[in-house]
Parts: C-alpha cells; structure tokens; sequence
C-alpha cells in the first residue's frame, strides 16, 4: 500500500495509533446487514477512535480492546484527531 495515500478528508495523513473522528457509517458498509448492527455501527457516528490497521487496500481498521477490529472504513470518510 502507497502510506502518503492515506489521508484523511482534510488531506491530513493517518496510521495506526491516531485517533479518528468518525464522521459517518457509510451504506457500502452497512448493506445487508441486521437492523441491530446497522444501529451499532450507525452509533460510532461522531466518536473518536483510535486506527488499530492499515490494512494493504488502505482500509482504516476499528474496534476495540475487547473485540479487536471491528469495522473499516476508508480514510476520506474519518478526520484525524491529535491531541
């Protein structure tokens, strides 16, 4: 995977450990999915998570310490977060 292609959708670059804002669940993600994980995934909207992989496709990886990753997303729909 080319890294100065990941970017978020300010143009700001992203890797593994920085958090990032979720701006929206997108609906090639939630397609076919159960009503009850459209709902879960559609409640990460606006929060701040922190980018477990990159993976070869350039995908931004999410989840948490007790799920491991849990959903991707591209990096144009997430702003990166600094403190």
């Amino acid at each position: 995977m080319n890294t100065a292609a990941c970017v978020d959708a300010n143009g700001q670059p992203i890797a593994v450990g920085d958090g990032a804002k979720i701006l929206s669940i997108p609906t090639w993600l939630t397609n076919g999915l159960p009503e009850e994980d459209v709902a879960r995934l559609k409640a990460q909207e606006g929060k701040i998570m922190r980018v477990l992989e990159v993976d070869a496709h350039g995908y931004l990886w999410f989840g948490t310490a007790n799920a491991g990753r849990w959903f991707c997303l591209r990096p144009s729909e997430v702003l990166v977060v600094r403190s």
